[in-house]
């Protein structure tokens, strides 16, 4: 049958074998169709966080070789038009939601647009301001009145939901007004990273886990007493 809508949210089920989809309905009728059919194309969209590119590419795998899909293509974008692709239709998969509050803002628009089929990783999901291990700071609070970063934190994508966490909430929080937020790529900033650590030298950054930078790189989150950037979280 075909696919005008299919879930934000991919459980492993879906990952091992079950698709469902919602043609033109909502989540009852996703529910009510149970497996899909095979054939036929479909779009998964990404976003450049890597354990979004790894689920994605082994989604593709599964859905052609296991699914007999004719073709899933991967199309990388932006979180707000990701969300909004797969509302209206016109993208049938994005499997990176992080809830309850990096995607709220985008969730809470969308979600009687799509489907919810469920959690695929449970494990530890949060987000920070990270630094070297090397760094004095300790606390996102101990940024506040210190040059040590050069009143900056190195971010990722402008749409993304940790960029508005940091802005709108951990920053008026510490009182981090002189701070300047800077828009990048998670490719970019990931290059100034692996740059400061080699020389030692100080970065403030946007980090989240699960991610292969804190085995990568001598890494640690500053402490949050305040809970600015959230607690744990579940991927979808």
């Amino acid at each position: 049958m075909p696919f005008r809508k299919i879930s934000l949210m991919l459980a492993l089920a879906f990952v091992f074998g079950a698709l469902a989809a919602a043609c033109g309905g909502g989540a009852e009728d996703a529910g009510e169709e149970g497996e899909a059919a095979g054939g036929g194309d479909l779009t998964i969209g990404y976003i450049e966080w890597d354990e979004n590119v790894a689920v994605s590419n082994l989604m593709k795998i599964l859905l052609e070789e296991d699914l007999g899909y004719d073709n899933a293509e991967l199309q990388l974008a932006d979180v707000g038009p990701l969300f909004q692709g797969v509302a209206d239709g016109s993208i049938d998969a994005f499997h990176d939601v992080w809830l309850p509050g990096t995607h709220e803002e985008y969730w809470s628009e969308y979600q009687d647009q799509v489907v919810d089929l469920g959690v695929w990783y449970e494990g530890e999901a949060d987000l920070g301001i990270a630094v070297p291990e090397y760094a004095e700071a300790q606390s996102i609070e101990d940024l506040a009145g210190s040059d040590e970063f050069n009143n900056q934190i190195v971010g990722i994508e402008p749409g993304s939901g940790i960029m508005s966490t940091v802005a709108d909430d951990a920053i008026p929080t510490y009182g981090l007004d002189d701070y300047d937020l800077v828009d990048s790529s998670t490719p970019a900033m990931l290059a100034e990273v692996e740059s400061a650590t080699q020389n030692e030298e100080p970065i403030a950054f946007t980090a989240w886990r699960p991610h292969w930078m804190f085995t990568a790189y001598e890494i640690r989150y500053l402490e949050d007493p305040e809970g600015a950037m959230g607690g744990a979280e579940e991927l979808s």
